[in-house]
């Protein structure tokens, strides 16, 4: 059995790299996440195009810029599943990424 996992991106102003972003994650091979946007009062319709990529993204928007520890926990408070993952890359998950993550906090090594 899988256990949801909230990907967590902290966003401002990321519209020229947003859509990528996402798309990555939604290839993931681990299928059972949700995205979860912390946009941090962005200007340039992130939280729009965003919501335009997929239905399985949430944005929560803050009104204005608190830095990214701020949006991050923004979404954070947000998410439904029972572990986050926060990309550490803004552009491109790889693909497995998710499943490793998962793999390294659930699989026989760990305690």
């Amino acid at each position: 059995m899988t256990e949801r996992v909230s990907v967590i991106i902290p966003a401002f102003n990321s519209a020229p790299t947003i859509a990528t972003t996402l798309r990555s994650v939604i290839k993931q091979t681990y299928g059972d996440w949700e995205i979860v946007i912390g946009d941090d009062g962005s200007t340039d319709g992130t939280s729009d195009l965003a919501r335009a990529v997929s239905p399985r993204v949430r944005v929560v928007r803050a009104q204005t810029n608190h830095g990214p520890a701020a949006a991050r926990n923004l979404a954070i408070a947000q998410a439904h599943g029972r572990d986050e993952y926060v990309p550490v890359d803004d552009v491109v998950v790889a693909a497995q990424a998710i499943a490793l993550a998962i793999l390294r906090y659930t699989g026989p090594a760990a305690g």
